[in-house]
């Protein structure tokens, strides 16, 4: 197991549900900081699917400030523009606006929700 993910101790439950008896599913300590997440498995194609949407959104914020226009950058990043897809045939625009996100809001409530 690294580093960087790793089950909480547990000492509210002591029944045996649990053989190990020494951690607890629902609480994660991810860098030092423990949360209580229920069901949460980092394996998860959710998880992975969030990770990989952060990382965009650090790539796509880092990218508009490089070229200085945000706009520019998630066009060149993959946003959907029907033009591009059907003038130019570039089919890829109707998978990658998954992961290009307006804004920390934005990205948070799709992540929520």
């Amino acid at each position: 197991m690294s580093n960087i993910y790793r089950p909480v101790g547990n000492n509210r439950n002591n029944n045996n549900n649990n053989p190990a008896g020494n951690s607890d599913p629902d609480k994660v300590q991810f860098l030092g900081m423990t949360f209580n997440f229920p069901g949460f498995k980092p394996k998860s194609f959710i998880f992975i699917i969030s990770v990989i949407e952060i990382l965009m959104f650090a790539v796509q914020r880092f990218y508009g400030w490089y070229i200085g226009d945000d706009n520019c950058a998630t066009w060149k990043l993959g946003c959907k523009f029907t033009p591009s897809e059907v003038v130019y045939h570039e089919y890829w625009r109707l998978l990658t606006p998954i992961f290009l996100h307006g804004g920390v809001l934005h990205l948070g409530m799709n992540m929520l929700f």
